[in-house]
């Protein structure tokens, strides 16, 4: 932290500077802009979107008219029992609960304001959800929704995108109330004042010293998530006092296609889907927690496993998840009339694959999984599919902690004056250790935060 004084020389004045061009982070700075506001944003990478455009890109929202259109009847009430019924830890229920109401306010503003094409799906009940709530992209992935969010953006002229701008810390005064950022750019270092900053620049799974220190047992799994996920704001949060929580906590799948790092949905297992090895054979329950199924993944030859399905399994997934059928299809799917030219394409040992198939059919007749499968779905008919997929750390779940309005608070509850976070910086909705996960966590601790710190932010005539 450096302390600021009459004679710090300020390069540039902002009314909101938000650090990193996450989803969030856009989100804000429109938002902000949209008030009145002047927004200098600034992200370390020369990407903007952070794991949003790696993503689905889905907002799950309880109560919009979308859903009541499709005659869902549904509220940020039941969203809010959800997710607390699935994570005693999430934190205050009137918290979660504000953030469920936001999530609503957020997908109907997105829309009303010709910001980004949302649209409801009401195929996709996601998992731990009682009710369809995704709401996504009309193109259907979140590369699409960054697209609209950098575009309303950098069009708007309140708002100034500064990429390849690496923040190195933060400014506040002799009281700790945080008054701007201090960067490096290629031009040399910067200073920028600030009514209010947003840290909208991602957790720490991208560090390894910190994933070290504070979930040891997960440091030899890979990472496939956004590079710019340093821990810098967990740090900067820190420094000034922040209270952080869970930080043990980490997001693992073992769906991460590879090579791209994307992330097969897990319906496919739910429907039926089964995992091998490069030698063709299942060798775990693929029901499993999602850490342990990583692990054991891991452990094969080549630290890679293939999911394969059939076009039942296949169809069912495509029609209901846009993000599958416009992402995950083109990019990692292999498809083939029978299982021994499937094989052939993976390099995939045939003969195994073709007796693993055939037992798991006898089993499924059986009603005995030897892995201890409670449900192996339905015998598969041709064609055949599989993706390659390994084991990844896709980002920290723990954080600093905010109050409903997206300001960072103090162990004893009390506010950093000026300071607000957003996305992996803060405490998710996710449990303690690697705990499951329900599909748009992330999107709501990001997006929705974000929003609710740039909606909120004046400019100082009319504050």
């Amino acid at each position: 932290m450096y302390t600021a004084d009459e004679a710090t020389a300020w390069q540039l004045h902002a009314d909101l500077a938000v650090v990193g061009g996450s989803g969030g982070g856009l989100l804000a700075a429109i938002a902000a802009a949209r008030q009145g506001c002047r927004v200098v944003l600034l992200e370390r990478t020369k990407e903007l979107g952070g794991s949003l455009a790696r993503g689905r890109g889905m907002i799950p929202a309880a109560g919009t008219r979308f859903q009541h259109d499709a005659g869902i009847q549904d509220g940020p009430e039941a969203f809010a029992g959800d997710i607390l019924a699935q994570n005693p830890h999430a934190g205050d229920r009137e918290h979660v609960l504000a953030l469920c109401r936001a999530a609503a306010e957020l997908v109907e503003w997105l829309v009303d304001s010709a910001i980004a094409r949302l649209v409801f799906v009401p195929t996709l009940v996601a998992r731990r959800h009682v009710a369809p709530r995704m709401h996504g992209h009309a193109l259907g992935t979140g590369l699409d929704l960054t697209a609209d969010l950098v575009r309303a953006a950098t069009r708007n002229p309140h708002v100034t995108v500064r990429t390849a701008s690496v923040v190195e810390d933060l400014w506040a005064d002799h009281n700790r109330s945080v008054v701007g950022i201090a960067a490096r750019e290629k031009r040399g270092p910067i200073n920028i004042s600030a009514g209010r900053v947003l840290l909208a620049c991602g957790g720490f799974a991208a560090s390894d010293d910190l994933v070290r220190e504070h979930q040891k047992d997960l440091s030899a799994i890979p990472y496939v998530g956004v590079p710019g996920a340093m821990g810098d704001g967990l740090r900067w949060g820190t420094e000034l006092g922040a209270a952080s929580e869970r930080l043990a906590a980490c997001c693992v799948t073992p769906f991460a296609t590879t090579p791209g790092g994307l992330i097969v949905p897990d319906t496919l297992v739910r429907d039926g889907a089964i995992i091998v090895s490069q030698l063709g054979r299942r060798f775990v329950n693929e029901d499993s927690h999602p850490l342990d199924l990583a692990q054991a993944v891991l452990e094969q030859p080549g630290r890679v496993a293939y999911l394969i399905f059939d076009e039942r399994i296949y169809r069912e997934t495509r029609q209901s998840d846009p993000y599958f059928a416009r992402l995950i299809v083109p990019r990692a799917v292999r498809r083939d009339s029978n299982p021994a030219d499937l094989a052939r394409h993976f390099e995939i040992d045939a003969d195994d694959l073709i007796r693993t198939l055939n037992d798991f059919h006898t089993d499924i007749v059986r009603g005995q999984d030897p892995f201890g499968r409670s449900d192996g779905g339905q015998p598969f008919a041709p064609p055949f599919y599989g993706v390659r997929i390994t084991g990844a750390r896709v980002r920290t779940l723990g954080g600093l902690r905010i109050t409903d309005t997206a300001q960072v608070i103090r162990a004893d509850g009390t506010p950093i004056t000026n300071l607000y976070a957003s996305g992996g910086v803060v405490v998710d909705l996710a449990g303690v250790g690697s705990e499951e996960h329900s599909v748009g966590d992330h999107a709501l601790t990001s997006l929705v935060w974000g929003w609710v710190a740039g909606h909120s932010c004046r400019p100082p005539e009319t504050a």
